[in-house]
C-alpha cells in the first residue's frame, strides 16, 4: 500500500501544476483583454473631447460676422480713382474694382450723412457705367419705390392741413351747437388714426423706420436724390 501511495503522489503533483498553469494563462489572457479594452476605451474619450468643441467654436464664429461699414472718405477716394481711371484710361491709375464698395453706395447712396453731395454726383456717372442690366433694374425699382413714398407722405399731408383748417372752419361755425355733437364727432376721427398708424408701423421695415425719423427737409432731399437717380439712368438709355 505503502509503494501504491508513493507512485500516486508525482502523479497528483504533476496534475495540480498542469492546473496552476492553466489558470495562469487564463488570468494573463483576461489580462491582456481588459488592458486592450481599457486602451480602447481611453482612446475614445480623448477624441471625442478634442473633436467636440471644435466644430461648435466654428460654428459661433460663422454665426457672429460683422457688418460693414464704410468710412465717407475711403468711398469718395474710391470714386475719384475710377473717374480717373476712365478719363485717363487703364494706364493713367491704379483703380481696381471692389464688389463691397460698389454695394454699400448702391445700399446708402440716398442717405445724405453717408454719401455726401460730391460722392453723390461722381456715384451718379458711376451708376450710368454699370454693365449688368439687373443690376440696373434694381437701382431704378428702389429709385421708383422711395420718390412714390415722398409723394404718398407729401400727399398725405396735404390732407392732413386740409382736415385741420375743415375742422377749424366747422369749430367756428359750430361754437354755438350742442357740445353733445361735439363730442360724438372728435373721439371716432382720433380712434380711426391711432389704429391706421398702428397697422402701418408693423408692416414698416428697417428702411421705413429710418425713414420715418427723418425730417421733412431730409425726407425731401431724399426724393430729389431718387428723381435724379431715375433722370441719370433713363436718359443713358440707347
Amino acid at each position: 500500500m505503502s509503494a501504491a501511495a508513493e507512485k500516486a503522489t508525482p502523479d497528483t503533483g504533476a496534475k495540480s501544476g498542469k492546473q496552476s498553469k492553466t489558470r495562469k494563462g487564463r488570468q494573463h489572457k483576461r489580462r491582456k483583454i481588459s488592458k486592450h479594452v481599457l486602451k480602447s476605451l481611453e482612446e475614445k474619450v480623448t477624441v471625442e473631447g478634442k473633436s467636440t468643441p471644435e466644430p461648435t467654436s466654428d460654428k459661433k464664429k460663422k454665426k457672429k460676422k460683422p457688418k460693414v461699414v464704410k468710412d465717407p472718405g475711403d468711398v469718395y477716394g474710391y470714386l475719384t480713382n475710377w473717374k480717373r481711371h476712365k478719363d485717363e484710361g487703364e494706364d493713367g491709375t491704379s483703380w481696381k474694382f471692389n464688389k463691397n464698395t460698389q454695394s454699400w453706395l448702391i445700399r446708402h447712396m440716398f442717405e445724405v450723412d453717408k454719401v455726401p453731395k460730391s460722392t453723390f454726383s461722381l456715384l451718379l456717372e458711376y451708376l450710368n457705367g454699370l454693365k449688368s442690366p439687373e443690376a440696373r433694374k434694381r437701382i431704378v425699382a428702389d429709385a421708383t419705390r422711395r420718390a412714390l413714398r415722398y409723394k404718398e407722405y407729401e400727399e398725405a399731408m396735404k390732407k392732413e392741413t386740409d382736415v385741420s383748417s375743415s375742422q377749424e372752419k366747422d369749430e367756428e361755425h359750430t361754437k354755438n351747437d350742442d357740445d353733445e355733437a361735439k363730442d360724438a364727432s372728435t373721439p371716432t376721427a382720433a380712434a380711426n388714426n391711432d389704429d391706421s398708424d398702428k397697422s402701418k408701423s408693423e408692416s414698416q421695415d428697417e428702411d421705413a423706420a429710418r425713414w420715418k425719423q427723418l425730417d421733412d427737409h431730409d425726407k425731401r432731399k431724399e426724393y430729389k436724390r431718387a428723381r435724379r437717380v431715375l433722370e441719370s439712368l433713363s436718359s443713358d438709355k440707347s
